[in-house]
């Protein structure tokens, strides 16, 4: 490897940090919120050399592993500008990383890629420094363009929470998550803090469902505004044809007016999603309101992200639907704390508040 200027650990938030990671990957950061990302990194770290640099976030948080209470580290962002790559630097970053969550307490190592690829082969193999890690799930990233109008059962209401709901919110999310292999946990504090992570989302952004009176499903619509740029992607004849005639209809069209290629995409992010064990269904009709309610408010898509494999997938319906996929990867930093026998990874485990002490 060749002479670095030196690792820095930085702010997340600093242009050190932001700077890299936009100039990599800039429709990656749009398309998940780059704001949103770093509220989930603790600690970031770069590294200079003269062809450019590289940097890495890493989040210190409490998890349940198989129901478990476990302390996770997750490296995020891994980024290193083109030109300088093949010297070493995404080495000296995981190293830098390891060791910082090793030194916070992490019981466990998680680590997301795009695709089905760690960026490094040695990865699987692990260094000295760094311990092996093997995929342990794999999320379906699905955005739709609602087009078709669905009507609700009828035996699930569905309501706007409001202020009064978060203890029930927070108690329901917690309650799904432990049945999870890595799984988050919820106190009604920590839900209050998650909420505070993301401007403009509050109760009255989640919808909930009710059968007989009792909360069973939960799921937050978080729409970023125009501080986020999605650009739209060269459209199929169907996108044109569709965004075309919600164009031309305006609001007496059933279909959402789409922008044409190159122009700013409105979209929004479907997050913390929970639901009470004997209601498969209920995320379908959460997703026609949600539908039904983008399309009223001119956005142009919504996005989710689900376990790979698991039925719910089936119900994410749409007239257009472009999926990506990102694969979880794990690695133990105990001797007693394995990852076999993995199951259900909750999707927000990557973006939830950061843990901001060592553990006890």
């Amino acid at each position: 490897m060749k002479q670095t200027s030196g690792m820095r650990l930085v702010d997340p938030d600093a242009v050190a940090f932001t700077e890299v990671l936009t100039k990599v990957n800039k429709q990656h950061c749009a398309t998940s919120a780059l704001s949103y990302r770093l509220a989930g990194v603790s600690f970031g770290f770069r590294v200079d050399v003269p062809e450019g640099a590289g940097i890495i976030g890493l989040c210190c948080r409490h998890g349940y592993l198989a129901g478990e209470p476990v302390l996770l580290g997750i490296l995020r962002d891994l980024a290193v500008t083109p030109q300088a790559r093949s010297q070493g630097l995404a080495h000296s970053l995981i190293e830098a990383a390891v060791a910082k969550a090793s030194q916070q307490g992490a019981q466990l190592l998680l680590f997301e890629t795009a695709g089905a690829s760690l960026p490094l082969n040695a990865l699987s193999a692990g260094w000295d420094q760094v311990p092996p890690f093997r995929a342990v799930g794999t999320f379906s990233s699905v955005q739709v363009v609602p087009v078709l109008w669905r009507w609700e059962e009828p035996e699930y209401r569905i309501f706007k929470a409001t202020v009064h709901d978060i203890p029930a919110l927070a108690y329901l999310l917690d309650l799904y998550r432990r049945t999870l292999t890595f799984g988050a946990p919820v106190t009604e504090e920590s839900f209050r803090e998650s909420l505070a992570k993301l401007p403009d989302f509050g109760p009255g952004d989640f919808r909930i469902a009710r059968y007989k009176g009792e909360m069973v499903a939960m799921l937050g619509v978080w729409e970023p505004g125009p501080s986020l740029s999605i650009k739209l992607e060269a459209p199929s004849l169907l996108e044109h044809l569709i965004g075309g005639a919600g164009r031309i209809l305006g609001r007496l069209s059933p279909f959402p007016r789409l922008p044409v290629a190159g122009q700013p995409l409105r979209a929004r992010f479907l997050r913390y999603f929970a639901t009470k064990q004997g209601h498969p269904q209920v995320l379908r009709y959460l997703l026609n309101r949600i539908a039904n309610e983008t399309r009223k408010a001119g956005a142009h898509s919504y996005q989710i992200s689900l376990p790979q494999g698991e039925p719910w997938q089936e119900l994410v319906r749409g007239g257009m639907r472009r999926v990506s996929y990102r694969t979880v990867w794990a690695a133990s930093l105990a001797a007693d704390i394995g990852v076999d026998g993995s199951g259900p990874i909750d999707p927000d485990i990557l973006d939830l508040v950061p843990f901001t002490g060592a553990s006890k």
